[in-house]
């Protein structure tokens, strides 16, 4: 049976390069310049599916990311102090102080450095606990 490099490949021989340069060595070497060329024509087809990247989608960068208090607005200028609170600890409960805890901190305190957006939560400086808004 003649190989007829004009033909649809089989499945198996359609991505492998090496096959089809083969096969244009052969129809060169036969005279056939044409054969030669298209079966050339397959390889260099085989080597771009071998080498093309998967075509995902891209997600276009932001120029910044967002500050985490982005969508916040800030204390009023006239409020001095924040109420926060926080569970009991493991210890508080083993004495029986099971209540939750609120305390007030100065704005500057539980605010986002340079601004007056106060945070969700933060660890207050002096017990290493965290509060909550």
């Amino acid at each position: 049976m003649r190989d007829n490099p004009t033909q649809t490949p089989p499945s198996a021989h359609r991505n492998d390069m090496e096959y089809w340069l083969k096969r244009a060595a052969h129809w060169e070497a036969m005279g056939d310049y044409a054969a030669a060329a298209s079966a050339f024509a397959a390889a260099l087809r085989a080597e771009s599916r071998l080498n093309r990247a998967p075509t995902l989608p891209i997600k276009e960068p932001h120029a910044m990311p967002s500050p985490p208090y982005a969508n916040r607005l800030p204390a009023r200028d006239d409020v001095q102090e924040v109420t926060y609170h926080r569970p009991p600890t493991q210890r508080e409960l083993l004495f029986g102080y099971g209540a939750t805890h609120y305390r007030r901190f100065p704005v500057e305190e539980c605010a986002f450095p340079g601004t007056r957006i106060l945070k969700k939560w933060f660890v207050a400086p002096d017990d290493g606990l965290r509060y909550y808004r």
